[in-house]
């Protein structure tokens, strides 16, 4: 899926046909509850979201396999903005 979505982005390379063709693989998903989100970090992780980050936000994208949230990680007394990308709940049993 990965690869395709990327080549649709490549008319250059695969011809405009297929680039059109591939392109359906960049459909936009819905989101998922950030509480599924926050808990699929904590068991991944093995930490409570509140001792890994500042803040941790709605999320701002979502595709096939995974989501992205804006949070703020705190360091040294300072907060810096990062991107956490938290996989889609049920997509690794989908690979395995």
């Amino acid at each position: 899926v990965k690869l395709g979505q990327f080549l649709a982005t490549r008319p250059d390379v695969v011809g405009n046909d297929m680039a059109l063709d591939l392109a359906l693989l960049q459909d936009k998903m819905h989101t998922f509850p950030k509480a599924e989100a926050i808990h699929a970090i904590e068991a991944s992780l093995g930490r409570r979201i509140d001792d890994l980050y500042a803040s941790f936000g709605e999320p701002v994208a979502a595709a096939s396999i995974a989501q992205v949230h804006s949070a703020e990680v705190a360091r040294e007394g300072a907060t810096s903005r990062v991107a956490v990308k938290v996989i889609r709940p049920g997509v690794r049993q989908r690979f395995f």
